[in-house]
């Protein structure tokens, strides 16, 4: 979505016309970005450079210590920001580029993320410039966990886990 393609009706509703571009996030990647926004929101450096480094390819010349410390400044300074300041989209294009210039491959799905981010940072400052994305990803953290622990607590994934579970004892 972009800012041409959200409407509010007379009503106050939020309608999206034609969503564009679509890409498909497996769901171990989908859960390595939204544990990426959790550590930005809580301004959790450290911990953002060390997902971000889970979700690039490294090179040879990959310099961990360099990229970890430029996303943990990065992150940190814009903690508590609103979205006056605070543009989601751009900070996570912002870290895609540190882990780009210090020998990461980005997947493709982490610079759609960041720009679809970047769309809606542009809708959110027209619909609430002083609301606080940090804050609203840590309150809608809880209800993101518990999906994601109801996919994980599927009969299929419990059994896929008890066999590698299985695997890993036989070959202890």
């Amino acid at each position: 979505p972009h800012p041409g393609n959200v409407y509010l009706t007379e009503d106050h509703r939020i309608a999206v016309l034609d969503f564009g571009m679509m890409i498909h996030i497996p769901p171990q990647m989908q859960e390595q970005l939204v544990k990426l926004l959790l550590a930005i929101s809580d301004g959790h450096g450290e911990e953002a450079a060390e997902i971000t480094i889970k979700l690039c390819y490294r090179t040879e010349d990959a310099d961990h210590a360099r990229m970890a410390e430029a996303v943990t400044r990065l992150v940190v300074e814009n903690r508590n920001a609103t979205l006056e300041r605070l543009k989601v989209g751009s900070l996570m294009m912002r870290i895609a580029h540190i882990a780009a210039d210090n020998g990461y491959h980005v997947p493709t799905q982490m610079t759609m993320v960041g720009k679809a981010l970047t769309n809606l940072d542009a809708i959110g400052r027209i619909l609430d410039p002083h609301f606080n994305p940090n804050e609203a990803i840590r309150r809608n953290s809880l209800q993101i966990l518990r999906k994601q622990m109801r996919k994980d607590f599927r009969l299929s994934s419990m059994l896929n886990n008890a066999m590698e579970t299985n695997r890993l004892i036989q070959r202890l």
